[in-house]
């Protein structure tokens, strides 16, 4: 466009130049005897179209610049959109939760002071918290997706798989134990206990039918070491070789700065991954003591990768390993991120997203043997 213009306004300049020379002959004949007369009108005539042209271009050059400089400026804009959320953020007050801002907008200021309003009456209990999760040879997602394949991490709300390994740093983490009801009596949790293992309930107990029909009393006690339910041979306490009546999880709420479209979501360490999200934890301890300063969880960038993997029966399966990637450099980014675990820190993981859980035990098989020699272990972590 612009050198379409450029063209265009180049014969008006030329244009005034050929009669002011065409003219100076026409008058030389009849000035003929005083000929430094002639040259001296044709001095005066030459001067009279140098400036014409030579402004000419100049204001049509003046013309050209802005927009050939301002139609490049969109191409640029969107190779540094995956970083644009770093330089906006947005704030839900009604759940005082700040993410990045989403798909890479850039929120003009005029709304800055209004982040969240109308937004006040959505609690946490109203916010369905992803799932992230490791596809298996029996997850039911293969059935509905063509292109989804084990060993792929899948992003459930939003239907997007990350394939085999992603970048994602952990904005808060909560241990969780569970008793679950058995699958064939309906399924659901039992009870519950958080990071300070208290179970709620904390007394009484279940009668319950297993999957191989048998009939066994749990029973409760006000903390998991207490109830000994998180120990082999409860679940069945006729069998000592059956798996713990509860099962032990890690619950990540991960962000990914590489799609910053994507929801926060929830990646579950339990059964065979449960000694993963041991090795895991022990890493995020040895980063936070470090000389001269220590991190926080959510200044810590990580690749997670799938692997496979066999459990004690020979079956192969997926599991994940997870390394350092760096850490968040961009302070706004940071901030996001911070209050983002504080917002979780008050208020944890809701019931339902770990009442999706129990799904995921058919699709691992007979991997319980994995979780064996838990309590061993923690001589390995030297805090």
């Amino acid at each position: 466009m612009a050198k379409m213009v450029s063209r265009s306004g180049n014969p008006p300049a030329q244009a005034p130049a050929r009669p002011a020379q065409a003219a100076a002959p026409n008058r030389a004949p009849q000035a003929a005897p005083p000929n430094r007369a002639q040259q001296a009108a044709t001095h005066q005539a030459r001067p009279a179209p140098a400036p014409a042209p030579r402004p000419a271009p100049a204001p049509a050059a003046a013309s050209i610049r802005p927009p050939a400089a301002a139609r490049p400026a969109p191409a640029p804009a969107p190779r540094p959109k995956p970083a644009a959320p770093s330089a906006e953020v947005e704030t839900d007050t009604g759940q005082e939760l700040i993410v990045p801002d989403q798909g890479g907008e850039l929120v003009p200021a005029f709304m800055h002071e209004d982040a969240g309003m109308g937004m006040e009456n959505i609690g946490r209990e109203d916010v369905d918290t992803p799932r992230l999760k490791l596809i298996q040879a029996l997850s039911p997602e293969l059935e509905s997706y063509d292109e989804l394949r084990a060993g792929q991490f899948f992003h459930a709300t939003s239907e997007f798989s990350f394939g085999e390994q992603f970048e994602a740093v952990a904005v808060y983490m909560e241990k969780t134990y569970i008793l679950w009801r058995p699958r064939k009596a309906g399924g659901g949790i039992l009870a519950r206990a958080g990071n300070d293992e208290r179970w709620s309930p904390g007394q009484g107990s279940f009668q319950v039918r297993l999957d191989n029909g048998r009939e066994v009393v749990w029973r409760m006690a006000k903390t998991v070491r207490e109830s000994g339910l998180a120990q082999w041979g409860t679940m069945d306490p006729e069998d000592s070789q059956s798996p713990p009546a509860a099962t032990a999880m890690y619950n990540y709420v991960l962000v990914f700065p590489e799609y910053p479209d994507l929801m926060p979501s929830v990646f579950t360490f339990q059964r065979s991954s449960f000694k993963k999200g041991r090795r895991f934890n022990a890493t995020l301890k040895s980063r936070a003591f470090e000389r001269p300063h220590g991190k926080p969880l959510f200044g810590l960038k990580f690749l997670f990768k799938s692997v496979k993997d066999r459990n004690n029966a020979g079956q192969e399966f997926y599991n994940v390993d997870v390394s350092g990637n760096g850490l968040v450099t961009d302070p706004e980014l940071y901030a996001a991120y911070k209050n983002l675990y504080l917002s979780f820190k008050d208020v944890g993981l809701s019931d339902q997203v770990i009442e999706r859980l129990q799904d995921d035990d058919d699709e691992f098989g007979d991997e319980e043997g994995d979780e064996r020699g838990r309590e061993e272990n923690d001589a390995q972590i030297p805090f």
